[in-house]
Formats: C-alpha cells, sequence, structure tokens
C-alpha cells in the first residue's frame, strides 16, 4: 500500500513537472527533434537526474539513440547513471 501511495506521489509530481516544462518533454520524446544535441542531452539528464526522474533519462537516451552524436556517448552515460541509480536505491532501502 505504502509503495503504491508513493508511485502515485511520483507520478503525480512528474506530471506537474511536464505541465512546468512542456518544451523539455517534447525534446525529450521527440526522435527527430531538430534542436536535439548533445549539449541538450547533457542539460537534460542534469535536469532529469536532479528531479530523479531516471526512468525517464533512459527514455531520452532510447528515443534519441540514432542521432549521430550519441555514438559512444550511450554507453557511458547509462554506465553512469546506472551506477547512480543503484546507489541511490541502495541508500533508500
Amino acid at each position: 500500500m505504502l509503495k503504491c501511495k508513493r508511485r502515485a506521489s511520483e507520478t503525480l509530481r512528474f506530471l506537474k513537472w511536464i505541465k512546468k516544462y512542456p518544451g523539455w518533454w517534447h525534446l525529450i520524446c521527440t526522435p527527430k527533434e531538430e534542436h536535439m544535441n548533445l549539449q541538450m542531452m547533457k542539460m537534460l539528464i542534469e535536469k532529469l537526474a536532479k528531479e530523479s526522474f531516471y526512468e525517464i533519462i533512459l527514455v531520452l537516451l532510447m528515443v534519441h539513440r540514432d542521432k549521430e552524436f550519441m555514438k559512444g556517448f550511450s554507453d557511458s552515460i547509462l554506465l553512469q547513471i546506472g551506477t547512480q541509480f543503484t546507489k541511490r536505491i541502495l541508500l533508500k532501502g
């Protein structure tokens, strides 16, 4: 029950974030977005990590995985994200 309430709270927080930042959400979800580049990708990852939206970072990476700037970047960043995510899970218990 507690996990269900927590998940609902996180979902609501995420939906509020989307409403507050619809342009960023568009960049995250649009595969052929012309404004997406390496600097934008890094900025979005930092913003999402700050909010603990780790699942959305994975969505961002998957949506844009075919971009030229992603070659070599995705392996490195996925390893870093996975490490940070695991640490946070272990700390939260």
